[in-house]
């Protein structure tokens, strides 16, 4: 005959600690405490129409992620004004949120390696895109903007609703005629 206490909810809550805790032991070192998410994979981008503007590769789900400038500008425009270090006066730029391109890709990584058209290159800390509204800046004052004039592409950083992005290391990662974005 079976104990009266062994039927309760407390021999029930009982067998499933023990349980729970058997689990543990099978666990792999460093998962303990845990949740395990499963990130959905991207759609895939729609093909390109116009010339690619912009690649990125790297710690990304989808197979390839590149953009033409209808693309880019798909995943919704924001506009920014702000002063920029590189330019006199006030500024309105409109693009697309590092953000949301980020996201779009299914980036997995901590840092970007931003490079333009003429090879400069800059380390980004994602940690920017989410602490900030950085904008991939297609237009400048309305206009698209050339390569002589900085495009077409052009990393902006919100100066002056963030005052502390003055600093010399944004202005260093505000890459202009930007081409290509490595997530590691």
């Amino acid at each position: 005959m079976a104990h009266p206490a062994d039927t309760s909810d407390h021999a029930l809550r009982r067998r499933a600690v023990l349980a729970g805790l058997g689990l543990l032991t099978l666990s792999p070192p460093g998962m303990v405490g845990r949740v395990a998410h499963a990130q959905p994979t991207p759609e895939p981008l729609p093909a390109a129409t116009g010339p690619i503007i912009l690649s990125i590769t790297g710690a990304i789900a989808l197979p390839q992620a590149e953009f033409d400038l209808a693309g880019l500008e798909g995943l919704g425009i924001t506009r920014l004004t702000t002063r920029n270090p590189f330019l006199t006066g006030v500024q309105e730029f409109d693009g697309v949120l590092l953000s949301r391109v980020l996201e779009r890709v299914g980036a997995s990584g901590t840092r970007l390696v931003a490079r333009a058209l003429d090879g400069y290159q800059a380390d980004i800390p994602v940690a920017d895109a989410r602490r900030f509204p950085v904008l991939i800046a297609t237009r400048r004052n309305g206009a698209p903007m050339r390569v002589r004039d900085k495009g077409p592409l052009w990393i902006i950083y919100p100066i002056d609703q963030h005052p502390e992005t003055a600093q010399e290391r944004f202005s260093t990662r505000s890459v202009w005629q930007l081409r290509h974005l490595q997530v590691v």
